[in-house]
């Protein structure tokens, strides 16, 4: 991998953290332990990236905003630690894990075990709770090798990912 995309990565992953839990960039720089470990031009790289995008963040919500409906909803909702914004929504539940999911659907938990954007951690703790509500109904695939979209845009996603999917999608209920 380049230097530059490496660099990319990181300042993504950074990106995610300061957005969702706050954490100022510096406290970031010093515990992140894959930056340490990266090549220092690829570290020097990511942190003018993170510091940029954080000065500039603003701005930037601002182009995104012109172009996408709802942007801030969408960031709303993240800063506030969900993934939807239930307000002005009444016909949403406040609290999703309130009572349990109201639908007869089989769900198959999918996890590239390298994924770093969401751990494969949250779609193993999901199974479990889905598996909990209804037992042997539900399926978790932890795929070793694979990333966040690389379960679906992966080289091989072809051959070592869809046929699982299909699988589990022909499983009858």
């Amino acid at each position: 991998m380049g230097t530059r995309r490496r660099g990319r990565e990181l300042a993504l992953q950074m990106l995610y953290q300061y957005e969702l839990a706050g954490t100022e960039p510096d406290t970031i720089f010093t515990a992140f332990e894959e930056l340490r470990q990266a090549p220092s031009v690829a570290s020097e790289f990511a942190m003018r990236l993170v510091r940029g995008v954080v000065e500039h963040l603003a701005d930037i919500d601002a182009h995104i905003a012109a172009q996408a409906d709802n942007h801030y909803v969408v960031r709303k909702s993240i800063r506030a630690g969900r993934i939807l914004a239930v307000e002005g929504f009444p016909e949403l539940p406040r609290d999703v894990l309130a009572r349990p999911p109201q639908t007869d659907a089989r769900v198959v938990f999918l996890a590239g075990q390298d994924n770093k954007c969401f751990l494969p951690e949250s779609q193993v703790r999901s199974f479990e709770y889905f598996d909990r509500l209804r037992p042997g109904y539900h399926s978790l695939m932890i795929l070793p090798g694979y990333g966040h979209l690389d379960v679906f845009m992966g080289k091989n996603a072809w051959k070592d990912v869809f046929p699982r999917i299909i699988l589990a999608l022909d499983t009858p209920d």
